[in-house]
């Protein structure tokens, strides 16, 4: 198991690919922004991350409005 923290929650994980963790917990990719230890990635690096022990990762839903 891997242990990573999103948004100040420590999670544990088997998944070590980024897009397939966010996509397990039912993440929007299209309304997200992704910080992974102080560095926002762009969504089509998701897909190529390998998450880490320790990672730190937030990640910041889009609220639209008028």
């Amino acid at each position: 198991m891997l242990k990573i923290k999103v948004n100040d929650k420590t999670i544990e994980t088997e998944i070590t690919n980024l897009k397939k963790f966010l996509e397990s917990k039912k993440i929007n990719l299209e309304t997200i922004v992704v910080d992974i230890n102080g560095k926002i990635l762009k969504p089509e690096e998701y897909s190529g991350y390998t998450l880490k022990k320790n990672d730190k990762i937030n990640i910041f839903n889009f609220v639209g409005g008028g």
